[in-house]
């Protein structure tokens, strides 16, 4: 991660790079797995198969598996893509790709048979919330096989109270603990309800006043819910 000047902050997408069906909502609580539940890891490789793009994913009903766009860029015309849950390896095609600004989202879909493998609350997959985030909101974060707690941020304040949203590329969701590559795609999930009220998609780390900050953006819910929905 390479430190800005004061009040810049370095923007870094967070896959990990080695050399449509609309998702249920809250209504499906009876059927809703914990947040580890529906966790996954995705990988894509290069056409010669030299080069390794690997990030996070969440699973949402149907067969259907939720990352961010830039974790699938990789080799891009060809939609094939590894999805692993635990030590299982299952194949899934991109079906979907929303790769314009702020809307870093991708739609995967598993291989149906591949689904019988999986566990019923797995295969009901996570709903997403109806709203979005509050600021200073406690999460659970479901990224890169690990299990964390974060809260979230408007923007970083100045020490006269003043935000710097331009700064942080606009991007005005976001996590006060900083993920690192490998963690594009993971699930910011409401703690009380279980849904999904985010996907990880960028770090920014350097100084803002003086302070080294190092904060993760993310996709919010009501974008996601946009987004599957093809708006």
């Amino acid at each position: 991660m390479i430190p800005f000047a004061a009040k810049f902050l370095a923007l870094t997408l967070i896959a990990f790079l080695v050399p449509v069906v609309c998702a249920a909502q809250e209504d499906r609580r009876s059927l809703m797995p914990s947040p580890p539940d529906v966790g996954v890891l995705v990988e894509k490789s290069s056409s010669d198969g030299r080069m390794l793009a690997s990030g996070s994913g969440i699973l949402l009903n149907g067969g259907l598996v939720l990352t961010a766009a830039h974790v699938v860029r990789l080799n891009a015309q060809n939609p094939d893509v590894t999805v692993i849950l635990n030590s299982l390896r299952v194949h899934g095609a991109v079906i979907r790709n929303g790769d314009s600004q702020h809307r870093d989202l991708a739609l995967i879909l598993i291989d149906p048979t591949d689904m019988r493998l999986f566990r019923p609350a797995q295969q009901a997959g996570v709903a997403i919330c109806t709203d979005n985030p509050r600021t200073n909101q406690p999460v659970v974060v479901v990224s890169n096989g690990v299990t964390t707690r974060s809260s979230t941020i408007s923007s970083p304040i100045t020490s006269d109270g003043q935000t710097v949203t331009g700064q942080t590329g606009g991007w005005t969701n976001l996590l006060t603990t900083g993920y690192h590559p490998g963690n594009s795609g993971g699930g910011v999930f409401n703690p009380q309800r279980n849904c999904l009220w985010g996907v990880i998609n960028l770090e920014l780390s350097g100084t803002v006043d003086g302070r080294s900050l190092d904060l993760t953006a993310f996709v919010p819910a009501l974008a996601i819910a946009a987004f599957l929905n093809g708006r």
